[in-house]
């Protein structure tokens, strides 16, 4: 399984995040297992009053349950050939003929195995510094254009699906493109951070 975020990104100091992994027999980090908890950025310094919430389905009636504002979504896909051949395919491309990625954008390259959705986690609090509280995060935030970026730090860099006037129907576009690719695939989901 992989994730990526649409935020509304940045760098952290890998602090205690690092103590987290172990290190393989090919002297390799992986990170330990660990349940999923999305509450670990208030830990960080995210205000209480935000908040993760599940994305019931991409239809029109399921997706105007989610309350605003929404800040980021996070979507969980799995790694399938199909993803493989088309994210080679997309960096290959976007390699040759450039995109514009606006020097705000801050993306976290995963280097650890199963790291994933704490990358998208962190991903998707980055830019929003209205989410935040005292904490760890203040220090690392920086404001992003209004362009829809999808954060996968299994890719190679950020990866700009163009201006957005609405996230969630902008992410769902993105989201919809990813499950085409795979029509047999039906594990997919979505959760979106937004205001309590």
């Amino acid at each position: 399984m992989n994730i990526l975020s649409f935020p509304s990104s940045t760098y952290l100091p890998l602090l205690n995040i690092l103590n987290m992994a172990e290190v393989t027999d090919n002297n390799e980090h992986k990170w330990i297992p660990l349940e999923a908890n999305p509450e670990l950025i208030h830990l960080g310094g995210v205000d209480p009053k935000w908040n993760y919430v599940d994305i019931y389905g991409f239809e029109p009636e399921l997706l105007s349950m989610i309350p605003q504002p929404v800040k980021a979504i996070i979507f969980l896909f799995p790694i399938t050939e199909a993803y493989e051949k088309f994210k080679l395919e997309e960096e290959i491309h976007l390699s040759k003929y450039e995109q514009n990625i606006s020097p705000k954008v801050i993306f976290f390259k995963q280097t650890i195995q199963n790291a994933c959705g704490m990358m998208a986690l962190l991903h998707s609090v980055a830019t929003n510094e209205e989410l935040l509280g005292p904490g760890l995060f203040n220090d690392i935030i920086q404001k992003a254009d209004q362009h829809l970026y999808e954060l996968d730090g299994r890719k190679i860099f950020p990866i700009n699906h163009g201006k957005s006037t609405n996230l969630i129907e902008s992410s769902v576009k993105v989201m919809k493109q990813y499950m085409a690719r795979d029509p047999t695939e039906t594990n997919f989901s979505a959760i979106a951070l937004c205001e309590n």
